[in-house]
């Protein structure tokens, strides 16, 4: 049986995702990768990571009785786009989605819908031990660092706060930044303080690396993830608590984010970010110890590889229940109409 992954595009997300699993199945299965969705792919399954395929590749790979899966990472970010993609999405044999919130949506229209994780890609050594003092750890994009001062001016943290964000991009984001955060009632005020370091309404904001991430990881007290809650957010993977929980950090998150969910379907119960006594507790620190004790060989490369076979095997190849001129008129027009939408969408902001 060929296993094929692609389109591999060299993003972050499709090379955790796509390239970093085929890598490892590549000891055991035949696998193959392809770049894009004009490569002629002759393989028995397709894994298609991240990138919507146009409708006219589907119906080709469906006539030739391949298994197709796709792994939709952040495609859907608007509630848009589950309909214009409709179509093409009912055409797969099964989606693999790393959030059950948008498993449900999908599912109504999809074939068949499976639950995925990623791997812990980012391990540390840590200290086997509670620590009653250190800073608190945060890590993230720029967009979310509205929501991320909306959080920590709710009650002020008993510890020191290190930031790393994605700084390359922060002059670009400076306008972006000041009318969201005045929309929130929040001041605006950033100052540069070297290549490395922006001071932010107060807060200092260190330019992400993956030596400063390893560092602040092994030697931070506690960690916290904020998202606004808005479609897109909401469905984000959780993959962020998934980093802290299986390295031993105390965390911390948002009441509104899928990690909550996620964790406690698994036995553990994650604090809000306001919930500073169970945050920084040592039973809290016991708590998670015994977890990741319990479930760290779920997070294994080996496991999650493994699980992407599992899926393979219970999934069936499903006919095209439609004629191929049917599909492709109802492909127009879920197209069109989400184009409408996004313009009436625009003039009612405009205005």
């Amino acid at each position: 049986m060929k296993i094929a992954f692609g389109p591999m595009v060299g993003l972050p997300s499709t090379d955790w995702v796509g390239k970093d699993i085929a890598d490892f199945l590549v000891k055991n299965h035949e696998i193959i990768y392809f770049d894009s969705f004009h490569a002629n792919v002759e393989t028995d399954v397709i894994f298609i990571i991240k990138l919507m395929p146009p409708l006219d590749w589907i119906i080709k790979l469906k006539k030739s009785n391949v298994k197709l899966i796709y792994i939709p990472v952040d495609h859907f970010y608007r509630p848009e786009i589950l309909i214009r993609d409709k179509v093409k999405v009912a055409c797969f044999d099964s989606i693999a989605v790393h959030n059950l919130r948008l498993g449900e949506l999908l599912s109504p229209f999809a074939s068949e819908v499976f639950e995925i994780d990623h791997y812990l890609k980012y391990s540390v050594e840590k200290t086997n031990h509670y620590k009653k003092e250190g800073f608190i750890l945060w890590i993230g994009h720029i967009e979310y660092i509205p929501p991320l001062l909306q959080s920590i001016s709710v009650k002020p943290f008993p510890h020191p706060i290190k930031l790393l964000v994605d700084l390359e991009n922060i002059e670009t984001k400076r306008i972006f930044l000041q009318k969201i955060l005045a929309k929130n009632g929040l001041q605006f005020t950033l100052e540069k303080l070297d290549d490395d370091r922006y001071k932010l309404n107060g807060y200092i904001l260190e330019q992400w690396s993956a030596v400063k991430q390893r560092n602040y990881l092994q030697l931070c007290k506690a960690a916290f993830d904020t998202k606004g809650d808005n479609f897109a957010h909401n469905l984000k993977p959780p993959t962020k608590a998934q980093k802290y929980i299986y390295n031993q950090i105390p965390f911390a998150i948002d009441e509104h984010a899928y990690a909550k969910s996620y964790f406690s379907e698994r036995g553990l119960t994650i604090p809000s970010i306001e919930e500073h006594e169970r945050w920084f507790s040592e039973e809290y620190f016991d708590e998670i110890k015994l977890f990741v004790e319990s479930n760290i060989l779920s997070q294994k490369l080996e496991y999650v590889a493994n699980s992407y076979i599992d899926i393979v095997n219970k999934t069936t190849i499903k006919p095209i229940k439609n004629s191929i001129i049917n599909l492709i008129l109802k492909n127009i027009y879920y197209k069109v109409s989400y184009l409408l939408r996004r313009l009436f969408s625009q003039l009612q902001f405009g205005s």
